[in-house]
């Protein structure tokens, strides 16, 4: 990427499509200088479920965030994964090494990519993280030039089905759009609110979403283990609207300006006048409101503790548990996180350390794009004498018209021109 080029971020989700645009003028420093969140269809527990629907949905948010940003085009197009199709893998590759052989950085991508391959037949990869590095049985920081008899590294590997990947992709291309990358929500949201000394102590990241919550587990500052289960803030919406009888919206309504997450906070019996669908006036309490959410929302932090298998809840989380998304929000949600987790749970607020404000829970797929793009892309300036300058052009040139192949039966490419 160039000085000046731009970048598109989105997170398509089943209530909001959520949209930045991160501008690279600073190398540093990246400025996200527009976000938005725009209605939302077609999309069910990160599957499209109706290519249709959601094409145009996606349309409709692209086109009205270049109209209001006042930028037509992007280098390259970020967005955000989730579901339960999303699996993880640790896998461990080892090397002998011949004497007095030094280890290159060329072995080290040998090791990753043989552990990438460790992952089904019908996935596609998302993420790779290499968690740690032996020598000789010895942990070490970095191996690179360092000599031994065997080394051995373990990686964390993050795929997702191809056929969602497919259908997401052709939705988006049938809205003028084009995936650069996609990235795990859960990785996305722990990177736009966790930091180094969270990571290293052991922490877990929950990102509380409408029709997913996704999560990851951090230990000794790499990624241990990530998910995500279909069941979102939705289920606690349905649940409320079932016990007092009233619509989704209303349901919706009352949790956003009278809910409480756990039943404790509310000091008083407040009576709510709310219309239920019979067209009947009755008065539930704030407790009543507070106790059918309490449950459900308990009921979501048990799924995802028995999707961490219980064993680690305790012991490798000292960091607590880090809460984020639009679900984040609701009053008192530390608390159940508290009761189910057995550790310290707080509601975290994404932020960009050379902004001077802070963002909603829901932006935090949205923020860990752009710290992801601050660390891992370096923009290219041009170069000033004209002779090096002419080059530049030209090989840019070259590439766009002449880009090379890429495989077809890979679902995160597009097919060659």
């Amino acid at each position: 990427m160039k000085t000046g080029d731009k970048l598109l971020l989105i997170d398509p989700g089943f209530k909001n499509i959520h949209m930045g645009i991160l501008l690279f003028e600073d190398i540093a420093r990246p400025d996200l200088v527009y976000t938005n969140a725009f209605e939302s269809s077609g999309m069910n527990c990160g599957r499209v479920s109706s290519l249709n629907d959601f094409s145009h949905a996606i349309r409709h948010a692209f086109e009205s965030a270049r109209k209001e940003s006042g930028f037509d085009s992007f280098a390259e197009v970020w967005v955000g994964h989730s579901g339960e199709h999303i699996r993880y893998d640790n896998v461990t590759e080892e090397f002998t090494l011949k004497n007095n052989t030094p280890i290159t950085e060329r072995l080290e991508k040998q090791l990753m990519k043989k552990a990438e391959e460790h992952i089904p037949g019908d996935a596609q990869l998302i993420h790779s993280f290499k968690q740690f590095t032996l020598l000789d049985g010895v942990r070490m920081v970095n191996v690179k030039n360092m000599m031994g008899a065997k080394v051995a590294s373990r990686y964390h590997v993050v795929f997702s089905l191809k056929n969602v990947i497919s259908n997401l992709r052709k939705a988006f291309r049938s809205a003028g759009i084009t995936p650069s990358r996609l990235l795990f929500n859960g990785y996305a949201a722990s990177k736009a609110v966790a930091h180094e000394e969270e990571f290293k102590l052991g922490c877990l990241v929950i990102h509380l979403g409408h029709s997913t919550v996704d999560y990851i587990v951090y230990q000794e500052g790499k990624p241990f283990m990530s998910g995500s289960i279909n069941d979102g803030w939705a289920s606690v919406i349905r649940d409320v609207a079932m016990e007092l009888k009233i619509s989704e919206p209303d349901a919706e309504k009352a949790i956003c300006d009278h809910g409480v997450a756990h039943n404790l906070d509310t000091a008083a019996d407040i009576p709510l006048s709310i219309t239920n669908l019979f067209d009947e006036t009755q008065q539930p309490t704030k407790m009543n409101l507070a106790e059918a959410m309490n449950a459900r929302i308990i009921e979501l932090f048990n799924s995802v503790r028995d999707q961490l298998r219980n064993t680690i809840c305790r012991g490798h989380i000292a960091g607590g548990v880090m809460l984020t998304g639009g679900g984040a929000m609701t009053q008192g949600i530390a608390h159940p996180a508290m009761e189910v987790f057995g550790v310290h749970a707080r509601v975290e607020i994404p932020s960009l350390s050379w902004k001077a404000r802070d963002f909603s829970p829901a932006l935090a797929p949205i923020i860990g794009m752009t710290k992801e793009a601050s660390h891992q892309i370096t923009p290219v300036r041009i170069p000033q004498r004209p002779a090096s300058r002419f080059k530049y052009y030209f090989s840019d040139y070259l590439g766009r018209m002449f880009p090379k192949k890429r495989d077809k039966n890979d679902p995160e490419s597009e097919p060659s021109k």
